[in-house]
C-alpha cells in the first residue's frame, strides 16, 4: 500500500511537471479591455504596411499602434462610417487600403486619407480575401473581383455548392474556396474548378506554408494538409492514425512561424506542430497563470513582419508572442505542495554537483528543484520533527560541495545542515542563546575546517564536528555587533557589511572601517549595504541600498561608484549581485536586473518593458550554473536564461508619426485646418501659422517584441541640436511657441546594446510668421522706409532751395532797402538843399512885400510866390517827415481844418496861371465852410 501510494504521488508529480514544461516555453503578452480593446472576442487580425495591427471584434474594429488603440464603430449620421459592429474579416493590399467585412457590408479604409467608405452595402457577403492584385468577394455562390474601385463578376459556382466560408489565393494564383458543406474548391488561372477536399465539415481557414503546402482547418474534422505531391493528410484529436494529435478537431486558424513550425488555433487552445520532429506542443488557458493564454478558444492567428504570432481569442482579447526571442524560461511552483499559495520569495539559489537546484525561501522552507524534469520537493519545519528545518525563513546558504552539505542560515532559527545525499537535516538552533538575535544568520563562509557565521548580533566561529559557536573577537572584544554579509579575500581580510563596511585581517589583526563622506565621491556611497562580492580578479564589490554598486580601489583605499546617474543602472536600490561567466556583473534591483560592464562603464537594463516576466526582483536570489544558465528569482516567480541570449538581434521595424494635434485639437487629413493633405505617417512636411502654438505628435513603431525594445530619442533641428531621450512610458511629443521658421523633427530608435540607430523618421515643420513678419510685410517696410528717405531727401532739397531763395530774397530786400535808403538819403539831402534856396527866396519875397511902393498887381504876384514857396517848404518838410516815418520817429498830430478854405487856397494858386493859359478856371462852393473833424483822419 505504501509503495502504491508513493507511485501515485510520483505519477502526480510527473503529470504536474509535464504540465509546467508544456506551458512555460512561451510567454504570452496580452491586450484587453484595460488597454483600450473595445471587446474581448477577437475574430480577425491584420497588419497593414505601417505595421499597425487591426483587430476585428463584435464591437467594431480596433487599430493598435503599439501604445494606443483607436476604435471604429458605425456612426448613424455618417453613411461612410463602418457598416456594422460585428466584424467578420479584415484584410488589405499593403498599399494603403484595408478592407473590413461586416454581416451587411464591405468597408474600405484608406490609410493615406484616413477615410472610411462602404464599397458594397445591403448584400449578403459570405467571405472576402485579398489576393495578388484584387479583393475577392463571395456572394450567393458567385465570386467577384474588386479592383480600382470596380466590382466585377468572376465566376459562378456550380449549382448546389454550399455557401462560402473562406477564400484564399495561393502563391501560384490558384483560388481555394472553403465552403460550409461542399468541401474545398480549387479554381485555376483559366477559371477551371475542381474539388480539392470533399466530405468535410465547414471550412474555417485556409493557409499556405513556406513550402507551398496548403493547410485547411475545419470545424469538425480537424486539420488537413494538401501536400505538393497531391497527397492529403488529416490531423485530428481523436483519430488514432493521425500523425499529429492536435488538441481539438475544431480548428479555426492556422499560421507558420519563421522556424517553419505550424501553429493551429482550436477551441481548446493553441498547438505548435514541429514538422521535422513530429512533436505537437499544446498551450492552453489558465486563469491562475497570466503567462498562459487568456482564453483557450482561439479564433484568429497572424504572423507579423517581425515573426511575432498574434492570437485572437473568444472572450480573452489578443495574445501575442515571438517564438524565437522569448528566451526567458519561467519556473512555476504554484502546483503541488505550494498550490494555492503566493509565489515563494527565494532569497538564495544553490546548484549541486548534479545540476539540481536548492531554493532557499523566506517563509516556505527549502525547495529541491530539478530543472530538467520540473519536479520539485518542499522541505519545511515540522513541529514534532527535530530533524526538520528550525524555521521556514532561510536568509542565506553555503554549499560544501566536497561533503555534499548545504548549510542554511535561518531567521530566528540559527543554523541548519542539509545532507544532499540523504536529505537529512540537522539543527543548530541556538548560536548564542543569551544574545538577542544571534540566531538570525545572514552570512556563512568557510574558513579552514570551520565556518564563520555572521548574525544580527556578532560573528561566530563554528566547529561543524562539535557544533560549538565561539564569538570572533579582536583583543577580547567582539568584532562587530551586526552583520548582513561577509566575504574573505585572498589577503586574509574578512570584509564585513553591517553598520557600514570594515575589514579585519585574521592573520595580523589589522582592521579598517569605511564610512560615507558627504563631500567625497570616492567614499562608499552609504551604510545601507546589502551584499558583498569578490570577483575572479579578487576585486571587492559592494551592493548598497540607494547608492548603486561600489567597487573597492585597492591602490587608493577608496571606492568607484556605479549608479543610475553615472553608469545607467536601472535602479540604485540593489538587492543582489553576482558575476557572470563572461566577467560581467549581474545586478538585481526592485525594477529588474542590469548587466554591468564595469571595464567599459556600460550597463544593459532588463525589465518588464523589454520582456522580463518578473515585476520585481527585491530580495531575490541569483545563481549562475556551470552550464552558464542564469537563474534569477523575484517577488512573483523565477526565470532562467543564458547570457548569450540577452543580446537579441534587432528585428527590422519602422518608426512612424501617427497622430497630430494642434492647440489640443486633433488634426485629420482634409479637415478645415488644411494642415494635412494625407495621414501623418505619409506626410513629410506640415505648415502652421503663428496662432498654432501648441503641437502634439504621437510616436509609434511596429515593434511588438518587448525584448527588442529600443531607446527612442528626438531632436528638432532649427531649435536644438541636442538629442532628447523619450521615456519608456511616453509616446507623445509636445512643442510650444515655436517661433517662425523651418524645423526638422527627427525621431530615432536606438539599440540599447550597441547604440546603433535601428529605425528613424522625420517631419519638416514650417511655422509661418504673422502677417506683420511676412516677406511681403518686410518688403512693404523697406519700401516705406525708402519712401520716407526719398521724401526726406526731397524735403531737405526743398529746404535748401527755400533757404537759398530766402537768402536771395533777403539780399534783394537788403539791396532794395539799401537803394531805398540811398534814395531817402538823396531825397533828404536834396530836400535840405531845396530848403536853403527856398529860405533865401522866401526871405527875398518877404523883403519885397515889406516895400511900400509896390503896385497891387505886383504885390499879388509876390504874395503868390510867397504862398507857393511856403507850399514847397511844406512838401520838403513832408519829405523829411517821411524819413522820420521810416525810422519810426514820426508822431501823428491831428487838428481841425476847413476844407473850403484849403481848396480855395489851391484855386488861388492856379488861377493866374490858368488865366495866362486862357483857361476858364473858377471856384464855386455852396458852403462857406466845411470843417474836417479830428476823428475822420
Amino acid at each position: 500500500m505504501v509503495s502504491l501510494r508513493k507511485a501515485a504521488s510520483l505519477f502526480l508529480i510527473v503529470i504536474i511537471s509535464l504540465r509546467i514544461a508544456a506551458s512555460d516555453d512561451i510567454y504570452f503578452s496580452k491586450i484587453g479591455i484595460e488597454h483600450g480593446l473595445s471587446q474581448l472576442t477577437v475574430m480577425s487580425i491584420y497588419q497593414d504596411e505601417l505595421g499597425t495591427m487591426w483587430f476585428g471584434t463584435r464591437e467594431g474594429v480596433n487599430r493598435y499602434n503599439g501604445s494606443s488603440i483607436e476604435v471604429f464603430n458605425p456612426v448613424q449620421s455618417d453613411t461612410n462610417s463602418l457598416g456594422g459592429s460585428n466584424i467578420k474579416n479584415i484584410c488589405g493590399n499593403q498599399a494603403g487600403q484595408v478592407f473590413i467585412q461586416t454581416p451587411g457590408s464591405i468597408n474600405e479604409y484608406n490609410l493615406y486619407t484616413g477615410q472610411m467608405q462602404i464599397i458594397d452595402r445591403n448584400t449578403v457577403t459570405d467571405a472576402i480575401a485579398y489576393g495578388k492584385n484584387c479583393l475577392w468577394i463571395a456572394e450567393r455562390n458567385t465570386l467577384y473581383s474588386y479592383c480600382n474601385g470596380k466590382k466585377k463578376s468572376y465566376l459562378a459556382f456550380p449549382t448546389g455548392t454550399s455557401a462560402t466560408k473562406c477564400i484564399f489565393q495561393s502563391s501560384d494564383e490558384r483560388l481555394f474556396i472553403g465552403t460550409i458543406s461542399s468541401g474545398v474548391i480549387v479554381i485555376d488561372q483559366n477559371k477551371k474548378s475542381r474539388t480539392a477536399l470533399g466530405d468535410c465539415s465547414p471550412v474555417s481557414s485556409i493557409f499556405e506554408d513556406s513550402k507551398k503546402n496548403i493547410w485547411i482547418g475545419t470545424w469538425q474534422n480537424g486539420l488537413y494538409k494538401l501536400n505538393n505531391d497531391g497527397s492529403t493528410e488529416n490531423y485530428t484529436a481523436t483519430n488514432p492514425l493521425s500523425r499529429y494529435k492536435i488538441s481539438a478537431d475544431f480548428v479555426r486558424a492556422i499560421a507558420e512561424d519563421n522556424n517553419g513550425n505550424i501553429w493551429v488555433g482550436t477551441k481548446n487552445g493553441l498547438d505548435k506542430l514541429s514538422i521535422e520532429s513530429g512533436i505537437v506542443k499544446h498551450y492552453s488557458a489558465d486563469e491562475s497563470n497570466d503567462r498562459q493564454l487568456s482564453n483557450e478558444s482561439v479564433w484568429a492567428l497572424t504572423k507579423d513582419k517581425q515573426g511575432t504570432i498574434w492570437v485572437g481569442t473568444y472572450f480573452g482579447g489578443v495574445n501575442y508572442f515571438n517564438p524565437e526571442i522569448d528566451f526567458y524560461t519561467f519556473h512555476n511552483f504554484t502546483n503541488g505542495s505550494l498550490q494555492n499559495k503566493p509565489y515563494p520569495i527565494i532569497s538564495d539559489i544553490i546548484e549541486d554537483e548534479n545540476n539540481n537546484l536548492y531554493l532557499c525561501t523566506e517563509g516556505d522552507g527549502l525547495i529541491y528543484y530539478n530543472p530538467k524534469t520540473k519536479i520539485y520537493k518542499n522541505y519545511r519545519t515540522e513541529t514534532s520533527n527535530t530533524n526538520s528545518l528550525s524555521t521556514n525563513n532561510i536568509k542565506t546558504s553555503y554549499y560544501d560541495r566536497a561533503n555534499h552539505t548545504l548549510w542554511l542560515g535561518m531567521h530566528l532559527g540559527g543554523l541548519c545542515k542539509f545532507d544532499t545525499k540523504t536529505a537529512t537535516i540537522t539543527r543548530y538552533s541556538k548560536v548564542k542563546p543569551e544574545w538577542e538575535q544571534s540566531d538570525v544568520v545572514r552570512a556563512i563562509i568557510p574558513y579552514h575546517n570551520k565556518l564563520l557565521i555572521g548574525t544580527y548580533n556578532g560573528i561566530f566561529s563554528f566547529e561543524p564536528e562539535t557544533g560549538v559557536f565561539e564569538p570572533l573577537r579582536i583583543k577580547g572584544k567582539e568584532l562587530v555587533r551586526y552583520c548582513v554579509d561577509m566575504k574573505l579575500d585572498d589577503k586574509n581580510r574578512l570584509w564585513i557589511a553591517g553598520n557600514g563596511l570594515m575589514w579585519y585581517n585574521i592573520t595580523t589583526g589589522a582592521s579598517k572601517t569605511y564610512q560615507p563622506e558627504n563631500n567625497d565621491s570616492t567614499s562608499i556611497a552609504n551604510n545601507g549595504i546589502i551584499k558583498l562580492l569578490i570577483d575572479k580578479h579578487h576585486t571587492m564589490w559592494v551592493a548598497t541600498s540607494g547608492g548603486g554598486v561600489n567597487r573597492f580601489n585597492e591602490a587608493g583605499h577608496n571606492f568607484v561608484r556605479y549608479d543610475s546617474k553615472h553608469s545607467g543602472l536601472k535602479n540604485d536600490f540593489i538587492s543582489n549581485i553576482r558575476e557572470s561567466q563572461y566577467g560581467y556583473l549581474i545586478v538585481t534591483t526592485t525594477h529588474g536586473f542590469s548587466i554591468l560592464d564595469a571595464e567599459n562603464n556600460k550597463t544593459f537594463n532588463y525589465g518588464i518593458e523589454n520582456g522580463l516576466p518578473l515585476n520585481s526582483l527585491y530580495n531575490g536570489g541569483i545563481c549562475v550554473t556551470r552550464s552558464g544558465e542564469i537563474y534569477i528569482a523575484g517577488m512573483n516567480g523565477m526565470v532562467s536564461f543564458f547570457e548569450e541570449n540577452l543580446t537579441v538581434p534587432h528585428r527590422p521595424y519602422t518608426v512612424n508619426l501617427i497622430n497630430l494635434s494642434i492647440n489640443n485639437m486633433p488634426v485629420k487629413p482634409g479637415d478645415k485646418s488644411g494642415i494635412l493633405k494625407q495621414s501623418l505617417p505619409f506626410t513629410r512636411e506640415i505648415t502652421l501659422d503663428y496662432t498654432q502654438t501648441m503641437i502634439t505628435i504621437e510616436v509609434a513603431s511596429n515593434n511588438y517584441i518587448p525584448a527588442n525594445r529600443p531607446i527612442f530619442r528626438y531632436k528638432v533641428e532649427g531649435f536644438s541640436n541636442q538629442w532628447t531621450t523619450i521615456p519608456q512610458a511616453i509616446n507623445k511629443l509636445n512643442f510650444m511657441n515655436l517661433s517662425a521658421g523651418n524645423y526638422m523633427l527627427m525621431v530615432e530608435a536606438v539599440s540599447p546594446v550597441d547604440g546603433l540607430v535601428v529605425a528613424s523618421t522625420n517631419l519638416k515643420i514650417v511655422v509661418k510668421p504673422p502677417y506683420y513678419k511676412t516677406w511681403y510685410a518686410y518688403i512693404a517696410y523697406v519700401l516705406l522706409v525708402l519712401l520716407m528717405i526719398w521724401r526726406y531727401l526731397i524735403f531737405n532739397h526743398s529746404k535748401v532751395l527755400l533757404k537759398t531763395s530766402l537768402e536771395y530774397e533777403k539780399k534783394q530786400i537788403e539791396h532794395i532797402e539799401e537803394v531805398n535808403q540811398s534814395k531817402l538819403r538823396f531825397f533828404t539831402n536834396i530836400s535840405h538843399e531845396f530848403r536853403t534856396p527856398l529860405t533865401l527866396i522866401a526871405g527875398q519875397v518877404d523883403m519885397l512885400l515889406q516895400m511900400h511902393k509896390v503896385q497891387p498887381a505886383i504885390y499879388n504876384r509876390i504874395l503868390s510866390i510867397k504862398r507857393n514857396t511856403a507850399n514847397m517848404q511844406n512838401l520838403i518838410n513832408e519829405l523829411l517827415e517821411f524819413r522820420k516815418s521810416e525810422q519810426g520817429h514820426l508822431t501823428l498830430k491831428v487838428s481841425e481844418h476847413d476844407l473850403v478854405k484849403f481848396l480855395y487856397e489851391i484855386y488861388i494858386s492856379f488861377s493866374e496861371y490858368a488865366n495866362f493859359r486862357q483857361i476858364n478856371f473858377n471856384f464855386e462852393c455852396t458852403d462857406e465852410a466845411i470843417p474836417i473833424a479830428k476823428g475822420s483822419i
